[in-house]
């Protein structure tokens, strides 16, 4: 048997050295053998495997560390707001009906106090206070249905409050009888026209009906209209 030459033995050497690597020398002392690829592919797959399954939620991150706790709910807080707005919310609305309740009045005392004086006949008079009226009307409809909430909210829950509408008629009555005048020349008027029918003229109904209606709305049809018509 014929010994190793110095030149095969470095190339088995060298030729081991490339197919193992060299061993690490760990902090204690010891030698730590290499792990091959396929330990280090079993790794991957099992990092792989876990992190598939592992759940990234905040409450999950929370619950894995031990000394860490899930944040307490802010029901408490939610309710004082809650509680806050609606307080806030009911004082607006408080203070919207009052606004829209102040300038409606001082848009129907202007509207009747302007008719005071006017000398025209029954006729040009009663047209006047029919287009006062149905201005009135269609202003106060804009306005409740501006203020719809207001209306359904916060009238429902103050049984003492009247709706838009109802409070726009009791302005609108409280200053027509402020202005006595324009009522009285109101009812002169619509008794001349029925007169006037009676006797065969030709008359404006629809002025007519409108200003009944109007009688009828405010609640004064009886006590105005009716006992002079009698």
């Amino acid at each position: 048997m014929s010994l190793p030459t110095k030149r095969s033995t470095s190339f088995s050497a060298a030729s081991s050295s490339s197919s193992f690597p060299p061993m690490k020398k760990a902090k204690n002392g010891l030698q730590q053998t290499p792990q091959s690829h396929d330990d280090d592919d079993d790794n991957d797959n099992d990092k792989e495997g876990f992190s598939m399954e592992e759940d990234h939620t905040p409450a999950a991150a929370n619950l894995s560390r031990k000394k860490a706790t899930l944040p307490q709910p802010t029901k408490k807080l939610v309710i004082k707001l809650n509680k806050v707005l609606m307080f806030s919310s009911n004082l607006m609305e408080e203070k919207l009906y009052q606004q829209i309740e102040k300038e409606c009045e001082e848009h129907i005392s202007a509207a009747l106090q302007a008719l005071v004086g006017q000398n025209t006949d029954h006729s040009v008079f009663l047209s006047l206070i029919e287009k006062c009226w149905q201005d009135f009307c269609d202003q106060m409809l804009l306005i409740r249905s501006i203020a719809l909430s207001l209306d359904r909210k916060y009238v429902r829950r103050n049984p003492n409050v009247r709706s838009l509408w109802e409070m726009g008629l009791q302005l609108f009555r409280k200053h027509l009888s402020l202005a006595p005048e324009v009522e009285q020349r109101t009812v002169t008027g619509l008794l001349s026209m029925i007169e006037n029918e009676r006797l065969g003229e030709a008359v404006n109904r629809t002025l007519l009906n409108h200003l009944l209606k109007m009688f009828t709305a405010l609640g004064i049809y009886m006590e105005s209209f009716e006992k002079r018509f009698l």
